[in-house]
């Protein structure tokens, strides 16, 4: 058992750098697989999708995703990705299009326009596609071109917060008007939308919803949301619900 586990981690691993090495420059790993290629992962255990009632399973090591990502069906997603390829990690980006297939003479042999989902914008020369709800931030006398979200960085006030009850989230560059967005508060299999109260560019007051879900004593977290449900800050910042 122990080999096998070792022998994962190292696959996941390469596999990993081959992925790293495949993306175009400037753009995020922003999904990856949970479990080996032939595993299904049930929210518990690695299973097999082969053989007779699931018979081989592992546990994944603990977390399962990162600090910053989520668990969505089998793989971990970046919370918030500001840059991706616009093509497959098998497919090859050149001139507008995705290529696949063998290579050979003339290169790959068949291939599509490449083009972003809905909500992105797509480079042509770089290749990647853009999250329009990042945005470059200067550091210092120096714009450095990197991609950042919105940003939570905490509560007001101490202690915990009772269900039906007011929460101010701080931050920075919310923006003087709610606009499209909303809150959105989550954490141990629960999404629920907070009504917003107030909406200042350093400063958000919701209503935590007065819901059963929400547990008495649990913590959870709040994010932002554009009106495609993408989320454009940070969600790693927790307040708890009192008992």
């Amino acid at each position: 058992m122990i080999q096998r586990h070792t022998g994962f981690r190292l696959g996941f691993a390469a596999s990993l750098l081959l992925l790293l090495y495949s993306l175009p420059a400037g753009a995020e790993e922003c999904k990856k697989g949970i479990c080996r290629d032939d595993y299904h992962f049930d929210g518990t255990y690695c299973r097999s999708r082969s053989g007779l009632n699931w018979r081989s399973h592992y546990r994944p090591e603990s977390p399962v995703c990162p600090a910053g990502w989520e668990v969505k069906g089998d793989y971990c997603e970046k919370t918030v990705c500001c840059e991706k390829p616009v093509c497959k990690a098998d497919e090859r980006y050149k001139d507008g299009y995705c290529w696949s297939g063998p290579s050979g003479i003339g290169g790959y042999k068949s291939h599509t326009q490449a083009s972003c989902e809905p909500g992105w914008e797509f480079d042509p020369v770089k290749g990647i596609c853009k999250n329009p709800a990042c945005r470059p931030v200067a550091a210092g006398p120096i714009v450095v071109q990197a991609w950042q979200p919105f940003q939570i960085t905490g509560y007001e006030g101490q202690g915990c917060v009772r269900k039906g009850g007011h929460l101010a989230i701080l931050g920075n560059g919310f923006g003087d008007v709610q606009g499209p967005n909303s809150v959105e508060i989550g954490g141990h299999g629960v999404g629920l939308t907070a009504p917003v109260v107030s909406w200042s560019s350093q400063r958000i007051v919701v209503t935590v919803p007065n819901d059963p879900r929400l547990e008495n004593g649990q913590w959870y977290y709040t994010g932002l949301r554009n009106d495609r449900g993408q989320w454009i800050s940070n969600i790693d910042r927790n307040f708890t619900i009192c008992r």
